[in-house]
């Protein structure tokens, strides 16, 4: 089901449980996206009883559609100035710091970098002069396609709980 805000099915549950271990509630943090609208494939399910379903699929979004997005985010990072962002798997991750980034490589660890916004007058990403601390984590949803990724992000979900603390 579609309701417009960004995780509520199964994913919304795990990200409102990792929430919950470091005690705090969905409230307490400002949740966003790379993409206001998830993107979608059809494919084939089939039923038990042989039969075959169309149904939607999940894909990342094209880079077409993260710029399409970008002076959002874009206005959300600069109206918000957050003391702390936590991106959730790879999409939000390289929206912020590059294609090259790999949250397998930097999960867990707290950086302090500048971050990419969309230049419409140069037609590209560029770096912002200002530096913002990132802290990247696995999407919540990957654990149901991963399940060893469950004890790292539990770990990370630990240091940031952490993390929080020591900046009181």
């Amino acid at each position: 089901m579609e309701t417009g805000v960004p995780f509520t099915g199964r994913a919304g549950k795990e990200l409102m449980a990792s929430l919950g271990s470091i005690g705090l509630e969905r409230e307490d943090v400002y949740i966003t996206s790379a993409v206001r609208s998830r993107p979608y494939k059809w494919g084939s399910k089939k039923e038990r009883d042989g039969s075959l379903t169309e149904r939607k699929y999940n894909r990342a979004p094209t880079k077409k559609e993260i710029i399409a997005h970008a002076p959002i985010l874009d206005a959300e990072i600069n109206d918000l100035n957050p003391p702390l962002i936590v991106t959730l798997g790879n999409i939000g991750l390289q929206r912020l710091i590059g294609p090259q980034a790999k949250v397998t490589q930097l999960h867990g660890v707290l950086l302090e970098t500048p971050i990419l916004k969309w230049d419409e007058e140069n037609q590209r990403f560029m770096e912002t002069e200002q530096h913002y601390h990132l802290f990247p984590t696995f999407h919540p949803a990957s654990v149901f396609y991963n399940p060893p990724v469950r004890a790292l992000k539990d770990e990370d979900w630990l240091k940031l709980g952490e993390l929080l603390r020591m900046r009181g």
